[in-house]
């Protein structure tokens, strides 16, 4: 019985020579549901966009060192009146103008209006649109809808 000598270790896979390595995973961000906070799926992610309006629409402004210049304020809002839905779509835009400035995505419009069958909640409607995602995609509009 012959053993083979050579380069490699005779169990080795690459006998063939050095192949090129594969280029890096697409990086995605977390697939979290945004009304409870876990992960929807553990396999499939979102767009860095997608995951930027999501971290800063849940991440509250203020709360942390690392948090200070970020996040929303949304929590400030303590009581439903003939402001709230402006207070909410101001607080909104000031949360998302990160993603405003670093061309990640492009607010086409942000609404917010008080909850017909309970007058003490207000629902805001984002929609924005993904610059950077491939040429093809940019024109997919995206609606967060906590």
């Amino acid at each position: 019985m012959t053993i083979p000598a050579g380069i490699t270790p005779a169990a080795s896979f690459e006998l063939a020579g050095f192949e090129p390595q594969l280029p890096p995973p697409v990086i995605l961000a977390d697939k979290i549901d945004p009304q409870t906070g876990e992960f929807a799926s553990l396999v499939d992610g979102r767009t860095v966009a997608e995951g930027l309006v999501q971290h800063l629409l849940t991440v509250q402004r203020r709360t942390g060192a690392s948090v200070r210049g970020f996040g929303h304020r949304l929590r400030e809002i303590r009581h439903v009146d003939e402001h709230a839905a402006e207070l909410v779509e101001s607080y909104v835009r000031e949360a998302l103008q990160p993603g405003v400035d670093s061309g990640t995505i492009r607010l086409n419009r942000v609404e917010a209006e008080e909850d017909a069958e309970d007058p003490t909640q207000v629902n805001a409607t984002i929609e924005y649109l993904d610059l950077s995602a491939p040429v093809r995609d940019q024109d997919r509009s995206f609606t967060y809808s906590p």
